[in-house]
């Protein structure tokens, strides 16, 4: 029984990991969904953030295809400030 407990602390630590993981992800998806319809320079940047650190909690995850949409969305959120900062002739 002995050799059982480091075994079950070290699943109470990884299952525990999950469940903080899961719920900053709820809160990063949360505050992403709520920024939706925002498209000032500064706003893209925080949702191209958001999504790098959703891609990076999904990558932990092992979710390989969420992980990947995500990064593609950082990608898009940052091409998109970049074209509006040539369009308004801001310096880069």
């Amino acid at each position: 029984m002995k050799t059982f407990k480091p075994l079950f602390f070290i699943l109470f630590l990884i299952s525990g990991n999950h469940q903080v993981m899961a719920t900053e992800l709820d809160s990063l998806l949360s505050v992403l969904n709520r920024k939706a319809n925002n498209i000032t320079l500064e706003d893209l940047d925080e949702k191209s953030i958001l999504c790098n650190n959703i891609a990076v909690m999904y990558q932990s995850l092992d979710d390989h295809n969420k992980a990947r949409f995500y990064f593609m969305q950082a990608i898009e959120f940052t091409e998109q400030r970049i074209k509006k900062t040539s369009y308004l002739g801001c310096p880069k």
